[in-house]
């Protein structure tokens, strides 16, 4: 049979079990061609059939109809043939005679079973014969209160798998109310009836059954107690007062389906998400607050963190830490020169905006020599360093990085920890502009992310000597951000400074950290603003309104001669001294 892909529904995750529609016929009428309003599948067997009626029936609808299922043969046909189909799902078989029903634990009932029913309750609360012949009647309960708090509870249990708990809700709302209304006529065979429950116990029952429903769930919605100013008769009684809880919201729900405005329905799930969001993120970091700090207790950081005197450390939005080596002086200077901000521009942007700008190093192999002295020297200066507890080394970048995120989380308080290297351009206005967008959410990762492949020869560059880990030879790694630029939330900072000593290190420090965090529950955002390449790549973005974040050369893993090229760079590509001042006002408030 000819298919055409674009008009083909592929539906996946089939179980083996699922049987083939054997015919599909949709009636039409011949004059005008149109749909009847009902149509004829065939299943292979019987058995698919029937599952298909219980499995549709009352749950699909289609363009605000709710579609009717049943076994052909056993609906009715209505006189007017182009009117649809009206089945009755469950028809009820000829009368029987009349008999009483009777209890082991319960006194003779005045009710008499007909076709399975109580004679005298609606079909909508059946009673199943069977169940009150075993025994299965309540101790002390009439028979209209056992049926109702039966159906009450296991309507909960049958619906919590298929059914939103808002639904469940209402349906229980409504099912009480019915139930309470169409057990009026009764009342005046009460004195032959068993002594009822009060009204204070049927709400108790009622209010337990339905709160072991939504515990099986594992869903609680927040309950909102009624306003002071609604009364009404109802509300006079325990049901009613009680009731009312639930009764805002199944309103408010039924609002907003009749007044068929999808935008206030997609605002309020907005709302939600970003509420449950923000408090994933805040339990999240209070949890890693509370490590870090055992941590600190135990000496577990591992880095040279300045005393606090037991207070807690400064709050900031972003850190962010230039990776560099003792014999990289001018490009210190050529990044001070352009990017980084010097002296008192310096303090106003960590105190008025929170953006913490540090050249990260450690110590030579022989602790105050002449590097390490003329570190100390160039830091009275320009007092923009950040000292680690590390021996510095080319083949030791792994180590540098989770050393660096211990010793700024126990620093600094703050939103996001970035590591940059220094012979990258970066615009902090537009680079916090974009971690501000992700400032809610908990355990995040950004960074231009890619998967190289596993280089196992020995003596070549980025040379990997555990590459037999990564599988076969050829393979490539995992998916994890380059190395020039990235950067982590708190909580994966906080989850890096408390396990750093059993974090294994790999050859390259970007593997390395993605190798931490690929196997927690991490957001990996691919933000290619962060690796433009050098002009007029980046100048034509800028150009175009699409500022980048940071610049670099890929052939370089950074910039190319980034001392003689930095000023030209950041002439052409920079977002301007004032950006990064307005920028920050939305990410510092």
């Amino acid at each position: 049979m000819s298919r055409n892909p674009g008009c083909t529904v592929f539906i996946g995750n089939l179980d083996e079990k699922v049987g083939r529609v054997v015919d599909l016929h949709i009636p039409r009428d011949k004059e005008t061609s149109r749909s009847k309003g009902y149509a004829f599948a065939e299943y292979e067997t019987e058995e698919i059939a029937q599952y298909a009626v219980k499995l549709f029936s009352g749950l699909v609808r289609l363009h605000n109809r709710t579609l009717r299922f049943a076994i052909s043969g056993q609906d009715k046909q209505s006189s007017n043939g182009n009117n649809p189909v009206t089945p009755k799902l469950n028809p009820i078989p000829p009368p029987k005679p009349a008999q009483p029903m009777r209890s082991s634990d319960t006194p003779m009932s005045p009710h008499t079973v007909v076709n399975g029913r109580i004679a005298g309750i609606s079909p909508n609360h059946s009673y199943n014969h069977s169940e009150a012949s075993s025994g299965i009647s309540s101790r002390g309960l009439s028979n209209g209160t056992y049926e109702y708090s039966r159906r009450v509870f296991g309507s909960v249990l049958n619906d919590v798998g298929n059914f939103d708990v808002e639904d469940s809700v209402c349906a229980f709302e409504l099912r009480k109310t019915k139930a309470l209304t169409e057990r009026q006529p009764q009342s005046e065979k009460k004195a032959a009836r068993a002594r009822p429950m009060s009204a204070k116990a049927v709400v108790v029952l009622c209010a337990t059954s339905f709160f072991v429903g939504l515990l099986l769930s594992g869903r609680m919605p927040l309950l909102m107690p009624p306003s002071s100013g609604s009364s009404d008769g109802a509300g006079s009684s325990g049901h009613g007062s009680r009731l009312s809880l639930f009764s805002d919201d199944c309103d408010h729900r039924r609002k907003l389906d009749e007044g068929n405005n999808p935008n206030d329905i997609m605002n309020e799930v907005s709302r939600t998400h970003q509420a449950i969001q923000s408090l994933d993120k805040s339990v999240s970091s209070l949890e890693m607050e509370l490590a870090v700090e055992r941590a600190k207790q135990n000496g577990g950081l591992g880095a040279s963190v300045p005393s606090k005197g037991g207070r807690r450390p400064p709050k900031a939005f972003v850190v962010i830490g230039i990776n560099t080596a003792f014999s990289s002086k001018r490009r210190r200077d050529s990044l001070r020169d352009t990017w980084v901000p010097r002296g008192e521009r310096l303090r106003r942007l960590e105190e008025e905006k929170g953006v913490v700008v540090r050249f990260v190093i450690g110590h030579s192999a022989t602790p105050g020599g002449a590097l390490d002295r003329a570190i100390d020297v160039e830091d009275a200066e320009t007092r923009d360093f950040m000292r680690l507890d590390h021996v510095e080394g080319y083949h030791e970048l792994s180590s540098k990085t989770r050393t660096y995120f211990a010793a700024a989380v126990a620093t600094w308080d703050a939103d996001f920890y970035v590591k940059v290297d220094d012979d990258v351009h970066v615009n902090l206005g537009m680079l916090t502009s974009r971690l501000a967008r992700y400032r809610t959410r908990p355990r995040v990762y950004v960074g231009c992310m890619k998967s190289g492949p596993v280089l196992s020869q020995k003596g070549v560059k980025y040379h990997e000597p555990e590459y037999w880990k990564f599988g076969d030879e050829g393979n490539r790694y995992f998916r994890h951000a380059t190395g020039q630029i990235y950067a982590i939330s708190k909580d994966l900072a906080s989850y890096i400074s408390i396990n750093q000593p059993i974090l294994h290190r790999y050859a390259n420090e970007d593997v390395s950290l993605g190798a931490w965090l690929i196997g927690l529950e991490v957001e990996h955002v691919d933000d290619r603003s962060l690796c433009c390449a050098t002009p007029p790549d980046c100048e034509w973005k800028k150009q175009a309104g699409n500022v980048c974040a940071a610049s670099f050369d890929w052939s370089c893993s950074g910039i190319c001669k980034s001392v003689d090229r930095m000023r030209a760079i950041h002439s052409a590509c920079g977002e301007g001294d004032g950006a990064v001042w307005n920028s920050l006002a939305a990410a510092a408030a």
